[in-house]
């Protein structure tokens, strides 16, 4: 049973730069969801501000608010 509010996280794509063959420059975007009953924590800002994250969207499904973003490393 999951407690409220959490993140969840997922490895959703993975890139490469190549030059002469071969990968130079890798990175992996994370897609993380933060989920919560009220909807007015200031969880979903503090991820908004971790460096090289994004906001994708909200939404809400069976009185749960999630906010999603990507996060890129």
């Amino acid at each position: 049973m999951m407690e409220y509010p959490c993140i969840l996280y997922k490895l959703d794509k993975r890139e490469a730069r190549h030059a002469n063959n071969a990968p130079y420059q890798k990175s992996k975007r994370y897609q993380v969801t933060v989920m919560e009953q009220e909807g007015t924590s200031l969880i979903p800002e503090a991820v908004e501000d971790l460096p090289r994250c994004s906001f994708e969207r909200r939404f809400v499904v069976g009185q749960l608010y999630h906010d999603v973003f990507n996060l890129y490393f």
